[in-house]
Order: structure tokens, then sequence, then C-alpha cells
């Protein structure tokens, strides 16, 4: 009885995106289904190069009793499009999907996607654990109604069970399945090859307005303990030859007290490595006598989001900061010679665009910021279930393939969708290709490492962009069976929605590999 887990085949060219980040979700929860028993294979598209054929081969080979797929609202439709090819391979095969967008839109997701068997709903490991036992065990559906954090249509009727409860011990899970990936195949030009992103942590104590965090781990924050971070690192580094991470907890440096014990097992483990993590303003203000430490253990990049320069956005996305903290957090980073200094901020809110993007980038460059991230103010879609009631914006687009970060989904009070994407657009050039952030970035290893490789991959993604123009007009046929499997989705979805194709055009044109 096997378990086959993976993602779908999805491709798409952005500026600021390109290496191989592992699926912590999935090889979490094959690692738990393995520690229980269940024969498990994950297969990462990415990693092995699979296109559309040679994964649906892949499952035709494997024959799985169950097949999980994971997926982001930006992939939803390729999920659901595995799915339907899943079940002509074979319809006794059960269709398991999860992960941030099923988790927040399960009715609307089983409407557009009957095909689907069963959605995960929150976290995974015991739920997924639970309904592979029940369905090697030979129970129907009719049947399932005991376990927790599912949703499945029954007689063409929506069923969603009580939500299971947050696993309160993460350390209790062991580590993720790295053994069942292809870690081999995870080259990063300039940045290294020895990179890897891991997480240590679920959740967000913050509610910010804009974020799904607080829906899909019901608003709190848990981490693992200082002891098995530090384990799981250690063996990264002798079994995998990985000393270069990316944590990308939501915010690594909340819980003071577990940083101060990892600050000790790093000097008691004498461990050799380089990383970055991601955390909040107000997480550094409070840990600041703790970030000099940090860079001495090799600490070599911090990202946080400042969001805004308006006090009044800040208050209306409920972030809970101020701009004195702001200027606070970047001071302390900068003080602590932390090598690379990221900032977030999103557009959204401010009346002039030209004052908005002169703003933003010079006060960049009086924070000190190595690397400035414009994205865009993006509220993904969301249900209350017992109503099946959306709780986002009602004028954005319905194209969920656009809900990347690069594209603008909803216009603010002042611009439009494609005025939003041309004010981005024309940031992320003044920014990175400013002579002055360039001479300054080229001073530091780590930063200039970050800036050359930022370079690197917009002349790479430009080359691509143009390789698959050509494709699309010599290779017009190929992957079509599968483009048009993903189109039939949206057309569906937007017949459900009530909207036209119109409402989905966005300045930027996106490519997508079907092959």
């Amino acid at each position: 009885m096997k378990i086959l887990l993976t993602d779908p085949v999805f491709d798409f060219i952005p500026l600021f995106r390109g290496y191989y980040r592992p699926n912590i979700g999935l090889l979490s929860i094959a690692a738990y289904l393995e520690a229980n028993g269940m024969e498990v294979r994950v297969v990462e598209p990415f990693a092995e190069k699979l296109d559309w054929k040679r994964l649906l081969d892949t499952i035709k080979r494997e024959k799985p009793l169950i097949v999980g797929i994971s997926s982001l609202t930006h992939n939803a439709y390729y999920a659901m499009a595995l799915v339907r090819f899943i079940k002509r391979i074979d319809k006794r095969i059960f269709t398991v999907v999860g992960g941030r967008h099923f988790s927040s839109m399960p009715r609307e997701s089983l409407r557009l996607c009957p095909d689907i068997d069963y959605i995960v709903v929150g976290e995974g490991e015991g739920t997924f654990l639970e309904l592979a036992k029940n369905l090697i065990a030979g129970k129907e559906k009719k049947d399932m109604h005991t376990v927790r954090g599912l949703a499945y249509l029954l007689d063409s009727v929506f069923v969603k069970t009580e939500n299971r409860p947050m696993i309160d011990n993460l350390d209790s899970l062991p580590f993720p399945a790295y053994h069942l990936i292809r870690l081999d195949k995870t080259k990063i030009p300039i940045v290294g090859n020895d990179n890897l992103a891991c997480t240590f942590s679920r959740g967000c104590n913050n509610s910010c307005t804009f974020c799904t965090e607080d829906l899909l781990w019901q608003g709190k924050c848990r981490s693992r303990s200082a002891r098995d971070i530090a384990d799981e690192l250690a063996l990264l580094i002798s079994k995998y030859g990985r000393n270069n991470f990316n944590f990308n907890d939501t915010d690594f440096l909340y819980d003071r007290e577990k940083n101060v014990q990892f600050l000790g097992e790093l000097a008691r483990r004498r461990m050799k490595m380089r990383f970055r993590f991601v955390t909040t303003v107000k997480s550094i203000i409070k840990n600041r006598d703790l970030l000099e430490e940090y860079r001495r253990f090799g600490l070599i990049g911090i990202m946080t989001g400042f969001e805004s320069l308006s006090q009044e956005n800040l208050n209306l996305w409920k972030k809970g900061i101020s701009q004195e903290e702001i200027q606070l957090a970047a001071k302390y980073i900068v003080r602590a010679k932390i090598p690379v200094f990221e900032a977030i901020f999103i557009f959204g809110g401010q009346k002039d665009r030209l004052t908005m993007i002169k703003d933003m980038l010079l006060e960049g460059m009086r924070l000190n910021v190595n690397a400035l991230w414009c994205t865009l103010l993006n509220i993904y879609p969301r249900e209350v279930v017992s109503g099946g009631t959306d709780l986002g914006v009602k004028n954005r687009i319905i194209d969920y393939r656009r809900y990347d970060i690069r594209h603008a989904v909803m216009p603010t009070d002042y611009f439009s969708i494609k005025e939003l994407e041309l004010i981005q657009i024309i940031a992320y050039v003044l920014w990175w290709y400013n002579p002055f952030v360039f001479f300054k970035n080229m001073l530091n290893r780590e930063s200039r490492r970050t800036h050359i490789f930022q370079i690197y991959y917009d002349f790479r993604a430009t080359l691509r962009a143009f390789r698959l123009m050509i494709n699309s007009v010599i290779y017009k046929n190929r992957g079509k069976e599968y483009r048009l499997e993903v189109e039939d989705i949206f057309q569906k979805h937007l017949i459900l929605s009530g909207k036209s194709f119109r409402e989905s055009a966005t300045l930027k044109p996106w490519s997508f590999r079907y092959d």
C-alpha cells in the first residue's frame, strides 16, 4: 500500500526566484507517515526536472493507493488538473490535496474539482495519517466524519469535519524526510550549491489583515526547541553536506528564550554554517542584544517586513508597529553589522505614484537596506467554511495563476491593477540597477553575492522568456492537453464567480511550462 506525495508541475518567470526550496510541509508529512509504518514516495517535479507526462508516467509506474498534492494559490489550478489526470489513470486512486490554498478555500475547490476525494484542512500530519489508515482499511466516505481536519463531498454535499487541534510539541515530529528527495539537484548559482531552506516553527503571533497565517495556523505561533533545531542542522551538515541555510520561519526571533538557548547550542557544538532568517520589527528590537552574537555564529542576512512608509497604512493593516520602531529596528541591524539587510515594502494606499516610488527608494537608502523588495498589496482568498463566505476583497481578479506576488490582483483607491504593476516594475529597476546601490553592495561579500545573483537571474529570466516565446511558436501543440485542462478549470471558476475574462487582465504576461 503505497502513498505518493507530490507538487503539481508548474513553472513561471519571476524576477527574484529561481532556486529550489524543498516543500517542507510534504517532507514533514512523509516523515510522519514513515514513522508510523507507511510506505511513502515523494516526487518533486522541480528537483527531478519532470514535465507533466513524466510525472504522470511516474504515478502510473508506482501505482499508489493514495496521491497527496500540496498547493499554494498560484498553482491551485495545476493541482486540480493533476487530480483530473490521476483519476483518468485509475479512478481507484484516492486523491488528497492540502496546503495553504485548499485549507483556505475547501468549498470552492471541491466545486471546481469534484475529482478531489479529500482536502486536508490545516496541519497535515495527524489528519493525513488517520485518513490513510482508514483508506487502507477500506472505510468509505460516510465513515470519515470522525477524522478531524477533513473536507470532502458526500453525495455532492459539502462536508467539513471538526478542526484538528494544533500539535503543541513540534519536537514530537520526526525531522523532514530529506532522504526522499534529490538534494543533489539543488544547485543554486552564485548563492552556493550548499544552500537549503528549512522551517523550524509554524504560525505567527501577528494578525496582519493581508496575511493568511492566522487562518492556517489558528493565530498561534509554535516553535521547535533550540536543541531540536540544532540537531536537524547538524544532520544536514554532516549527512548532506549543507552549511548555507535560509530559515523560512515567519518570525525566527519571536521566542527570546529559544533564541538564547539556540545560541548556546551553536557555541557548544561549534557549528560552522552561514544562515539567514526572517523576523519582525518588534522582535528585532526585543532581541537587539542577540544580533551581533548571531553574526559571529554565521548570520549573514536578515529579512523583515516594513510594509509601508505611512502610519495610516500600518494601522489599517494592523501591523502593530510605528515608523519610529521601523527606524529603530533598522538601526540595530546596521549596528550589529549584519552583512545583508533585506526589507519588504508594500504598494498600496498612497495617492501619488512618483512620490511613492521616490520616498520608498530614498527611505531604503536612508535605512541602509541592501535588498529592497517592493511587493503588491494582495489579499488572498479565504472562506468562512460554515457559510462559504469569502472574507477577502470582492473586486480582485479571479485568476489564481496570478497570485504569485509579482502580479497585482486587486486595485487600490488610487491605482488600477495595471498601474500598480507598472509602479512595481519601475521601483524594482530603479533600486536594483541604481549605481549607488550597486556599488554600495559591492563593498561586502554577502551583499555583493545577493546583488549579482539578482542581476544574473533577471538576465536568465529574460532569456528564458524569449526561449519560451519562440518555443510556443515552434512547438505550439506541446503540452496542449495539460494547458487546456488548466484553462478549463479557470473558465469554470469564472462561471462560478460570475466574472468575465476581462476582469482577470493585468499588465504583466506570464509563462508556464506545460510540456
